[in-house]
């Protein structure tokens, strides 16, 4: 493949800020894979926002939010239980 084609199928702008998702340009059928992975993630986000508001209902916590730690989304909620377990907090 020559460097311009490859350039080509990249959203530069995007890219340049460093927005993952969005990088690659989504009229590219040369990436078909990637469109696919794209609408799966949007797909889990989604079952993440519908957990999100059944575990808000049950800990009657109305502002629980997710959080990124490490890379990895995790509820506020689990992080407090995180550090509780750990013996990384020391009052809750």
């Amino acid at each position: 493949m020559e460097i311009a084609t490859f350039l080509s199928s990249f959203n530069h702008s995007e890219a340049a800020n460093d927005n993952k998702y969005d990088m690659f340009k989504d009229d590219d059928i040369k990436y078909d894979a990637i469109q696919e992975h794209k609408m799966a993630i949007v797909a889990v986000e989604a079952d993440l926002d519908e957990q999100l508001i059944e575990i808000r209902k049950i800990l009657k916590h109305s502002k629980l939010n997710y959080v990124t730690v490490a890379g990895i989304e995790v509820s506020t909620q689990k992080i407090t239980f995180l550090l509780r377990d750990t013996g990384l907090m020391t009052s809750i």
